[in-house]
């Protein structure tokens, strides 16, 4: 049963986003959804044993490797980051990888332009998945082909940045920022994008900070129009949720990806920057334990 806050929760996201027109579907199919959204993180964190104060280093499974993915001696891997903001991913990407790596990026970013009016999140956030679709088809099937052809490269890393933010998507709705259909469209697409070509090598990287250290490294700039207090608890716990359905799939099935969930914890920045860096490079080498 849900607890009362998160009903709560639930009735006023609706009156949120009916308020901001983002509802554009039947009202009580949007509640509905909502419900269920809570439901399904109610339980998840009930069974972890953690809430949005619980810190990430005792979150069950952090910093665990999940390597089931077999493709021998890739020359692409494709890696999506993902997780809360302020965890350094943009630092790690520009100072270490922005020679030897493509970044997937969209038209627009939800996370920044405060200051040019108001954001359509329905609109980004379909934007976000017509892009991601568009660059997933056109690189991996080039880079999928390239490698059933025996092509050799040294091996590329391909980032995915801002493209299929589970979470975050989920976050924005059950903030009353997206509507039920948009929610529905992002999960099947997002699950399906998984699926596509089995043997392209996919990592995807979560990162996870609690919400109020996010908060504590946000800029007096305010660029990012995220971070938030209440809107980082939610989307924290989506980041947490994220994370037990990738533990529990691998579990049951082999995951066409691997998966690991990082503790971006630590004070000083160059140091989650390092231990990003050396997370990144774990998981794209995590291959050639089966090489052949």
């Amino acid at each position: 049963m849900l607890d009362n806050e998160r009903y709560n929760a639930a009735i006023t996201s609706l009156g949120e986003s009916i308020q901001s027109d983002s509802c554009i579907s039947d009202h009580e199919i949007n509640l509905q959804i909502l419900l269920e959204q809570q439901l399904v993180t109610q339980q998840t964190l009930n069974r972890l044993g953690v809430d949005k104060s619980t810190l990430p280093k005792n979150i069950p499974g952090i910093e665990t490797p999940i390597c089931n993915q077999r493709v021998p001696r890739p020359s692409n891997v494709f890696v999506s980051l993902i997780g809360s903001p302020n965890t350094g991913r943009s630092s790690a990407l520009e100072r270490n990888f922005s020679s030897e790596a493509d970044f997937g990026r969209v038209a627009y970013n939800a996370m920044k332009n405060l200051g040019k009016g108001k954001i359509d999140f329905n609109l980004l956030t379909q934007i976000q998945i017509m892009t991601a679709e568009v660059w997933h088809s056109h690189a991996k099937d080039q880079i999928y082909f390239d490698w059933m052809l025996g092509v050799e490269n040294n091996t590329n890393v391909f980032f995915e940045r801002d493209l299929f933010d589970l979470p975050f998507i989920r976050a924005n709705f059950l903030f009353g920022r997206i509507d039920a259909r948009v929610l529905k469209m992002a999960e099947e697409k997002f699950f399906d994008n998984l699926k596509d070509h089995p043997t392209t090598p996919k990592v995807i990287i979560n990162t996870l900070i609690h919400p109020k250290a996010s908060l504590e490294r946000e800029t007096e700039l305010k660029t990012h129009n995220v971070v938030q207090l209440p809107f980082l608890e939610v989307l924290y716990e989506q980041n947490i949720r994220f994370h037990d359905e990738m533990v529990r799939y691998s579990a049951t099935s082999t995951p066409s990806f691997n998966y690991l969930a990082v503790d971006m914890s630590k004070p000083n920045v160059d140091d989650n920057v390092s231990h990003l860096i050396d997370s990144i490079n774990l998981m794209t080498r995590s291959f050639s334990k089966f090489a052949i």
